[in-house]
């Protein structure tokens, strides 16, 4: 049996695995992780040493994300997850390697698309998109997306059966919005041959692309409202929310109907008003939730509420929760 066994870096970060270093081991079916730490010895216990161990069955790995310049941190998992800081790149490719061997999820093959390295006139002068080219793979099974930086990488499974929602939006080129259980959010464009193909792939598989009800601010009450509005998309598990402008950062928002803790209209009585959602989102590449909170300004007044009669954005919330 092929076994590999990985230790962190004693010395990194600042001295945090000089006692005791974080070890990793292998095999054919799944990945151990081992760490001692110091610890206070309670009553009926005088253990000052305590240890933990973490196991991850290598053909449920569903994400395997790197970071970081000398050494790496290396995130991987799905139900169960393994971070460990200090490995060096040699030994990151090499445990990134034996996972794909032994049939992870992220490891089948399918077909793939990259994206295109030029989308845009500012594109000329930026080598990353060139470079560091993004890529989706369409398995039997799921959506596969890999995603690479200098010095990070990162790479989701996504299965047929857990997308809830997506999305393709561009003319020339698009981006590529496709959500559920994990998501993938392509940060360069791809062809449209390509997403055409990625759509009907997808759909094949039962899954409806751009699924849902989308709601936008008043067309005229700003440049930006006409031209590249924000949208509130409601599907039929969650609120995702869009804000894509050309040349800026993307901003998307997710939350799944049970996470929201609040939603209301302010100035209830305003024909144009603002609508506010919040809640906690949580994800499966972590096991904290993360604060969401969703403005959309200039929205008429029949998006939410007719008088004393739900309607619109705040009935579908109210009878999905």
């Amino acid at each position: 049996m092929d076994t590999l066994k990985i230790k962190s870096f004693r010395f990194w970060p600042l001295f945090g695995n000089i006692l005791f270093p974080a070890e990793l081991i292998a095999d054919s079916e799944k990945i151990v992780f081992e760490k001692k730490h110091l610890k206070m010895p309670w009553f009926g216990s005088w253990k000052f040493i305590g240890r933990i161990e973490i196991t991850v069955l290598i053909k449920d790995i569903a994400y395997f994300d790197t970071s970081g310049f000398i050494n790496k941190l290396i995130e991987f998992g799905y139900t169960d997850q393994i971070s460990i800081t200090g490995v060096s790149k040699v030994n990151a490719d090499l445990l990134k390697n034996h996972i794909i061997r032994y049939e992870s999820k992220i490891g089948k093959e399918g077909k793939s698309f990259k994206s295109i390295p030029i989308s845009s006139i500012k594109d000329l002068i930026n080598p990353k998109k060139w470079i560091l080219r993004e890529k989706i793979v369409l398995t039997e099974e799921a959506v596969i997306f890999n995603k690479r930086k200098f010095f990070s990488s990162k790479t989701t499974y996504l299965p047929y059966h857990k997308i809830s929602f997506g999305y393709f939006c561009g003319v020339f080129s698009k981006s590529v919005f496709i959500l559920g259980e994990q998501n993938i959010i392509a940060n360069y464009k791809f062809s449209n041959s390509c997403c055409k193909i990625i759509e009907k792939n997808i759909k094949e598989k039962g899954v409806q692309i751009a699924e849902g009800k989308s709601y936008r601010p008043f067309i005229f009450s700003s440049l930006r409202s006409l031209l590249f509005p924000k949208r509130l998309i409601c599907t039929e598990n969650e609120v995702v929310y869009l804000d894509i402008l050309p040349m800026k950062p993307k901003i998307i928002k997710i939350l799944r109907y049970n996470e929201i803790d609040k939603f209301k209209k302010q100035k209830w009585y305003s024909l144009l008003g603002t609508i506010v959602i919040s809640g906690k989102a949580s994800n499966i590449r972590n096991d904290g939730d993360t604060n969401v909170f969703i403005e959309m300004k200039n929205m008429w007044f029949y998006r939410w509420r007719v008088f004393f009669v739900s309607v619109g954005i705040r009935s579908i919330i109210k009878n999905h929760k």
